[in-house]
């Protein structure tokens, strides 16, 4: 990058002259700070109005998405409090807890699917045992996905700012 420690803005007004006032230090290009603030609302509010018609920008917001929900499931992850986990694996939903969820989840096999938590312990899981216990499949813990149990989960996704997952028939 070349050295604009003492840059000036290049922005051109509308009446022809140039702004010229000192640009921000590690800019990309001589910018100032008040051209950058409406480039960056410009930017934002375009990015706003996106359409399936710029599939490029609808790739790189997706992929921004995606990027934040990782690093908040990573977050998540990494919490030492007890918490109560739906994780499905093949067809059937398993209601568990843990304290160390990260750990836990790599038991799982490959194909598993951490659908949602939510802050408890043993006894919150009892309750969704006995909740849930007409859907009940295998063991204590393996569960058939209906649409309450579906709904349950949605809305524990819905609190920690996740889209909702289909009930697969």
């Amino acid at each position: 990058m070349a050295d604009l420690t003492h840059a000036r803005c290049t922005v051109q007004r509308r009446d022809g002259d140039f702004c010229d006032a000192p640009s921000i230090e590690e800019g990309p290009f001589p910018i100032c700070g008040s051209h950058a603030a409406q480039l960056f609302r410009f930017t934002v509010s375009t990015m706003s109005n996106l359409t399936s018609q710029q599939p490029l920008f609808m790739a790189i917001a997706e992929a921004d998405r995606y990027k934040r929900e990782q690093a908040k499931e990573e977050r998540h992850l990494a919490s030492t409090k007890p918490v109560v986990y739906y994780i499905q694996v093949g067809e059937f939903i398993k209601i568990g807890t843990t304290i160390q969820l990260r750990e836990r989840i790599k038991a799982y096999p490959p194909n598993k699917r951490l659908l949602a938590t939510e802050p408890g312990g043993h006894s919150l899981e009892s309750r969704r045992h006995e909740q849930f216990m007409r859907l009940l499949v295998l063991g204590r813990e393996w569960f058939r996905p209906d649409a309450e149990l579906i709904d349950h989960i949605n809305t524990l996704r819905k609190a920690a700012g996740s889209s909702p997952i289909a009930l697969q028939t």
